[in-house]
């Protein structure tokens, strides 16, 4: 019976996302890759390292410790152990889908046939729970993708609060301390939203913005006593019942 100790395994959260402890966001030229390391120590049944060589390990990725579900995510490959010690990526031969990560994850390892028990909980590393200042989300998500109960609702990034409590805060809350200069209120906006092609030129036919509310206001607007509650500079549509 070999034993695995492991020296790292992070999971990757959002910063983000992925460098050992990096961001996973999509995988598009100019993106950096979704893989993380993974480095251990392999030991025989009476705690010895291994015998050098090269040993092939199977590395499936699961939503659940039941022995019942399908992996998520699967890579084999052909590993080199000195010493009891190795050190791999894993998604180097494959795709790993971003958004696995959003839900507790576990890895688990075959050596030779020999699949290693329990199921390990991927954890986060400190400085990937948080974006960095100046941080860019950039990627692509599937737009067949569900969350809850909608559908379609691929994004580069998504936000999702699943406290459904009275005190369960905002899906997301966006601030800024920044003051405009020259009249010039557009370029220190709290939050932004902008549909336009990757070339920054034509128009794609998207929504600049689109808010949804299933059982309340769709938006609540408030601003300065002097100022405009809203400005738009274009015809506006109200409908509804």
């Amino acid at each position: 019976m070999r034993k695995l100790f492991e020296l790292w395994s992070p999971k990757i959260w959002l910063i983000l996302l992925l460098a050992a402890a990096v961001i996973m966001v999509g995988c598009t030229a100019g993106e950096l890759p979704p893989r993380f390391s993974h480095q251990g120590r392999l030991l025989d049944d009476t705690g010895r390292p291994v015998a050098d060589g090269s040993y092939t390990m199977r590395y499936n990725l699961y939503d659940s410790t039941s022995t019942t579900v399908s992996p998520v995510y699967t890579e084999t490959k052909t590993i080199v152990v000195e010493d009891g010690l190795f050190t791999t990526s894993i998604g180097s031969s494959g795709y790993i889908t971003p958004s696995i990560f959003s839900q507790p994850t576990y890895m688990e390892i075959t050596i030779d046939g020999e699949t290693l028990t329990p199921r390990q909980l991927l954890q986060g590393a400190p400085y990937a729970m948080s974006l960095v200042p100046g941080a860019v989300v950039q990627g692509t998500e599937p737009i067949t993708r569900t969350v809850g109960a909608y559908t379609d609702t691929g994004a580069a990034f998504t936000v999702w609060n699943t406290d459904s409590s009275a005190t369960g805060g905002n899906g997301q809350a966006v601030f800024t301390s920044a003051s405009a200069e020259g009249g010039d209120q557009a370029k220190v906006a709290a939050l932004q939203a902008i549909a336009v092609d990757a070339d920054n030129d034509t128009s794609t036919g998207a929504y600049g913005a689109r808010i949804v509310s299933e059982n309340y206001r769709g938006m609540y607007v408030e601003s300065a006593s002097s100022w405009f509650t809203a400005w738009f500079n274009r015809d506006i549509y109200v409908g509804g019942s």
